[in-house]
């Protein structure tokens, strides 16, 4: 609620308490006026929230929260006439006050049979006025048994002023509650606070009206007091009113369910109430109206289920031809009719749809256009019939080899498109056509005994790299599609040669890389670290950082630039790094088996897809343990980048790796993205000067100075700090001077084999150091 609405609801509520406090003190003359306080602050306050209500209500919430203002704004107008009337000592009956106060439950029926024509058809808003008549029959009835059970002397009129005050008010709530079966409304505060003001209205003026004709004094009684309590009831449900209907299938089954028993339910009360009726001593007009109600429940009742029925077989035949066309109709309009695929229009409205998700997402889309090689020659010599045949088994044969995710769809002919979302790069639409060409190499089996080796040409073409234009898009792949056919058929081609040259190598290197991997074709190099000596001697070896290198069948070596991207997008950097890490540590084993007094700890990088690894942790303990490798003599280095992208994943890992003792340095820092703030969180030793910072020294005095910064700020975190890329005298020096403590590059060794490092330990054993 709003503040205004708090503070609308608060003041009446507290006008209300201190009256009824008050009632209980104040002299017997008193009661009349503290009853005409309490209800007019609260019949007012009833009307300004559902002012509040109107004013803040949807357009489709406006007409009946009008019809519910309009009937607490009456009962307010007679709250007035009837202080003016009590303060004038003027008090008819009938009296002006009546007329505004009876206005209240008619207007709430009115506002409630506003929403039904909003959600009706015809025939069930019939049904819901007779089930509405059935209730205020019932009703009405029995009021006046009840109230022709007490002596009465009033008049006609009279009688019929007492009737109508609680029969409006209780069908009004009768009604509300048939709004739900209805239409299946969920059980909003609105309805139940509107539901319990109208039964709780009722209830408290037919027994009013029961002590008015008793000729009992009600000032100042509790009576009075709930008066005002309903009357803030009605204004909260009005404000709040909303007519929601619910999609839950238990709760719409209940509701069906629940309209089903109401014509039950009325003859129930109509038989009830006639066996009561002949078993009780009541006056004989009260039995004639007894009789009469029940008669008018049976007949509409009868009524109302006919109507019903009616229109329940004519609406369910018309529901079902209608869902019949419309499917078959949508299916047609958005659908290839022999394969099933879908059609050009609806492979439009997805592809539109991708598009403007790469946009948002800035993620790639690929396109590949299918055309079948030859397929005209098919058609002429073996007939349509068998060309469709074709047709139809290919696209079952292509589905099996697409995702889900994708759109595969028939534009004509022989031509198809495959719409492939979130694309992670043109290799993968690369290797999605290899597997598509695959799939159509095994003969067809067609009707007849015919059998049918086939081909086919794809065009591919990327957004956004090519154009992000959804017209463009497939344009751009039917050109490649072509190109693939001028080129021999039987083959993808990109739109751009660039991308073609680009996709080939990397299927190329990724399928080497396999079999490298089952061979093991890889070796390592090692390449020393060398530590500043106190003494300011030669620097001593401390340490090597292994490098991976791919060896070929005629012993040429590839570096690690040109295949670990491949590695890292295809994930089979995963089983390389293992292959590293265990290796190295192996080595280390042997080079301590030979050498028994040797230090030397070992450097290995990993990448960031080993943090995402669960099993990363555990296989470092296992390759130490198998090894006998002490975990201080391992130096686990990963970019700066790969901690920065990942911190969330990283920090714990490092934190659980520093705990077993193994270290960690932060290696081509300066390059990344790490702030002071980032850097101090993480559990790191050491932080390695990227090359690019060292190889214009001393040229340059902007590196100069960076080198500096990098090494006092490692220096304030008590990190040590390794200078990559050292290639001259005079960078050694300066570096050694501005405080580094290890230094990395060709002045001091080329990466060299494990023999040549073993070769250095033997003969100059004292390099060696801790």
């Amino acid at each position: 609620m709003s503040r205004n609405a708090i503070g609308v609801l608060f003041g009446a509520v507290t006008v209300v308490i201190l009256t009824i406090i008050g009632s209980f003190f104040a002299p017997s003359a008193w009661l009349p006026w503290l009853d005409n306080i309490h209800w007019t602050a609260s019949s007012g306050a009833a009307t300004l929230l559902a002012w509040m209500g109107y004013r803040q209500a949807y357009p489709e919430q406006r007409e009946p929260r009008r019809w519910f203002l309009l009937g607490i704004a009456s009962y307010f107008t007679g709250q007035l006439c009837w202080d003016i009337q009590s303060a004038l000592g003027w008090n008819p009956f009938p009296a002006p006050a009546d007329l505004f106060y009876l206005l209240l439950g008619p207007c709430c029926i009115l506002g409630l049979l506003s929403v039904l024509k909003l959600h009706l058809s015809h025939a069930k808003l019939t049904a819901a006025k007779l089930d509405m008549a059935v209730m205020t029959i019932a009703v009405i009835g029995l009021i006046l048994l009840i109230y022709l059970s007490h002596q009465t002397d009033s008049n006609p009129l009279q009688l019929l002023v007492l009737v109508f005050y609680p029969a409006g008010l209780l069908s009004a709530a009768c009604f509300a509650l048939l709004l739900v079966p209805f239409l299946r409304l969920r059980m909003q505060w609105g309805w139940l606070l509107l539901l319990g003001g109208l039964a709780l209205e009722g209830g408290i003026w037919m027994q009013w009206n029961l002590n008015v004709i008793d000729k009992v004094n009600i000032d100042g009684s509790l009576l009075n007091h709930v008066f005002s309590a309903s009357d803030l009831l009605l204004g909260l449900g009005a404000m709040h009113w909303m007519a929601t209907p619910s999609g839950n299938r238990t709760y719409v089954r209940i509701c069906q369910w629940i309209q089903r028993a109401i014509p039950i339910t009325a003859m129930l009360i109509a038989i009830s109430t006639i066996y009561l009726m002949m078993t009780d001593t009541a006056t004989p007009i009260a039995k004639s109206i007894a009789l009469a109600s029940c008669l008018s429940i049976i007949a509409l009742a009868m009524v109302r289920q006919s109507i019903l029925l009616a229109e329940s077989e004519r609406l369910l035949t018309a529901e079902q031809l209608i869902e019949e066309g419309q499917l078959r109709y949508q299916h047609l309009a958005h659908h290839d009719i022999l394969t099933g695929l879908p059609n050009r229009l609806l492979f439009q409205d997805r592809l539109t749809h991708a598009l403007a998700l790469s946009a948002r997402n800035n993620n790639r889309v690929g396109m590949l256009f299918i055309d079948i090689d030859h397929f005209k020659n098919i058609n002429d010599s073996l007939g349509h019939v068998i060309g469709d045949e074709l047709l139809v088994a290919i696209v079952e044969r292509l589905k099996l080899r697409i995702r889900e995710q994708d759109t595969f769809a028939r534009l004509g002919g022989d031509e198809f498109v495959l719409l492939i979302e979130q694309l992670q790069n043109a290799s993968e639409a690369a290797t999605i056509a290899s597997n598509l060409l695959e799939a159509l190499k095994a003969p067809f089996h067609l009707s007849g005994n015919c059998e049918v080796v086939i081909s086919a040409s794809i065009g591919i073409s990327v957004c956004p790299e090519d154009t992000q234009d959804a017209t463009q898009l497939i344009r751009n792949a039917d050109s490649a599609m072509y190109r693939a056919k001028d080129t021999g058929r039987n083959r993808y081609q990109f739109y751009t040669e660039e991308l073609t040259k680009r996709a080939q190598e990397r299927l190329m290197t990724e399928s080497r890389l396999r079999q490298a991997i089952r061979e093991k074709a890889f070796v390592l190099h090692y390449q020393p670290i060398y530590a500043k000596s106190e003494e300011g001697d030669m620097p001593q070896i401390s340490s090597c950082e292994c490098l991976i290198r791919w060896q070929q069948e005629d012993g040429s070596l590839i570096y690690p630039d040109h295949f670990i991207p491949c590695a890292e997008e295809t994930g089979l950097i995963i089983p390389i790094g293992e292959w590293v890490l265990d290796h190295a540590c192996g080595q280390l084993a042997e080079w301590d088996n030979r050498f028994p007094d040797n230090t030397l700890s070992m450097a290995v990088n990993i990448s960031a897809r080993h943090f995402c690894d669960t099993n990363f942790v555990m296989t470092v303990h296992e390759v130490l343990k198998r090894h006998g490798i002490a975990p201080g003599r391992l130096t686990i280095e990963i970019t700066e980048n790969a901690v920065m992208d990942r911190m969330d994943i990283a920090i714990p890992t490092l934190q659980t790796l520093v705990r077993t003792g193994v270290h960690i340095a932060l290696d081509d820092f300066g390059t990344g993205q790490s702030s002071l703030a980032k850097l101090k969180t993480l559990p790191i030793h050491a932080l390695k000067i990227d090359r690019e910072f060292v190889k214009d020294i001393p040229d340059s005095t902007d590196d100069m100075q960076l080198a500096a910064s990098i090494i006092r700020m490692a220096q304030g975190l008590h990190l040590e700090t390794v200078a990559e890329g050292v290639e001259t005298q005079e960078q050694y020096d300066f570096l050694a001077q501005a405080g580094c403590d290890k230094f990395q590059g060709y002045l001091l060794s080329r990466p060299v084999t494990a023999d040549k490092i073993y070769a250095l330990l033997t003969t100059s054993p004292e390099l060696a150091t801790a």
